[in-house]
């Protein structure tokens, strides 16, 4: 799990941020996701985010019930905490600090470090 996690970090979240922080067409990107086409189209993307990422830890759901979660829980929960850093963090570092918080949450709910 750990060596999807940081495939996660690498491939999806830190590619997005940095676009998101340095394309001169972010501010545009960011103003398209709140017109009714753009919401729809964020949703549909949000919805694949949280089927892959559950999908991702479907092998771990013994160890997620023994603290009262399912795989499509936590996908969800993960989906919406991975969006929240995207948009809150404040440069790079903080970004992978709190992303490592992310990731030793889920590697303990897992049982996997």
């Amino acid at each position: 799990m750990a060596d999807k996690l940081e495939c996660l970090y690498d491939l999806s979240l830190r590619p997005t941020y940095e676009m998101l922080r340095t394309s001169p067409e972010a501010a545009d990107i960011v103003e398209a996701a709140e017109t009714p086409s753009g919401r729809e189209a964020m949703q549909q993307i949000r919805t694949r985010k949280i089927a892959m990422i559950s999908g991702l830890l479907a092998p771990y759901a013994p160890a997620l019930d023994r603290h009262g979660q399912t795989p499509a829980d936590l996908g969800a929960f993960a989906e919406t905490a991975l969006h929240g850093m995207l948009m809150s963090a404040e440069d790079i570092d903080a970004l992978h600090r709190q992303f490592a918080s992310f990731k030793a949450a889920i590697l303990s709910l897992t049982a996997n470090t």
